[in-house]
């Protein structure tokens, strides 16, 4: 009872505030509540009825205790940090990722042998990773970002572990459906108006790198789940460690054997491999 009257106090006290400081009457700001605090401010919600009738019921002031309005307000200091330190090793992550698709394309563009349906297919290869596996997947497993996250919120691991598997089942299910489009990669560009030799030397690349795609899939649902516990930095010291080691996996099967596109291919397989590991090691032995 006393905390209620507390709280009732306390909102009456704000009403009147807001009164004094606009001049309305009482019936200015009738429903007038407390939802959050973010930080040491509090956000109060009111609905300003002396605005005509048609935008009464359909528009919200916000208000913070010290008079600015709620789109001035930022948060304090140590919430910018802490959404730093997730944001950026993310970024530098994704960025290592990408760097693996440019030294595919620039180590069979440097190659002696190389000619320009080569070079060609290896930018056809990439674009269909990233539309048929890359769009499809991460999109899938953003759902993480939610149920992963709140289990962890909630410190249930057991919860969140749970929903890594169950995305683990559904990358599986992706590989299952992508298979098709990866064998017949020839024949799909071919029918789409590729010339025939680009579409074989794409087709190459393609069914080279569906050896390692199923562990890249199964590695980018343990690197969801580490991002959502607040351990971001797994995935980017894993990250740049196969992005190091890709360039010489590059230069070994590309330029030195000069397999061209089926080089890069390989190369794809051996890191997507080895970053899966990288990361299995540290899920069960963290």
């Amino acid at each position: 009872q006393t905390g209620f009257d507390d709280a009732k106090a306390q909102k009456k006290l704000e009403k009147q505030r807001i009164l004094d400081d606009t001049g309305n009457d009482s019936s200015d700001f009738a429903k007038l509540t407390i939802p959050s605090t973010i930080g040491s401010r509090t956000i109060l919600e009111g609905v300003d009825s002396s605005r005509d009738e048609g935008s009464r019921n359909s528009t919200s002031n916000f208000v913070i205790d010290d008079g600015k309005p709620w789109w001035t307000y930022f948060g304090q200091k140590k919430d910018h940090w802490h959404v730093f330190k997730i944001a950026v090793p993310n970024i530098v992550a994704f960025l290592a990722f990408l760097l693996n698709e440019t030294l595919n394309v620039a180590f069979i563009g440097h190659s002696d042998s190389a000619t320009t349906e080569e070079l060609a297919a290896a930018g056809l290869g990439n674009m269909m990773q990233n539309v048929f596996v890359l769009s499809v997947v991460f999109g899938l497993l953003n759902a993480l970002d939610t149920f992963v996250s709140q289990a962890h919120g909630r410190k249930r691991m057991d919860i969140a572990c749970m929903h890594l598997m169950r995305g683990r089942i559904v990358s599986t299910i992706c590989f299952i459906v992508i298979v098709p489009f990866f064998l017949f990669t020839d024949k799909f560009l071919i029918f789409v108006g590729m010339q025939p030799e680009v579409a074989a030397h794409a087709a190459s690349y393609n069914r080279y790198s569906l050896i390692g795609l199923y562990f890249f899939l199964q590695e980018e649902a343990a690197a969801k789940f580490f991002q959502n516990v607040e351990q971001p930095e797994i995935k980017t010291k894993i990250m740049i460690a196969t992005s190091a080691l890709h360039v010489l996996h590059a230069y070994f099967w590309i330029y030195y054997m000069e397999l061209s596109n089926a080089g890069a291919g390989i190369a794809n397989s051996i890191t997507w491999c080895t970053s899966c590991a990288m990361m299995n090691y540290h899920l069960y032995f963290n």
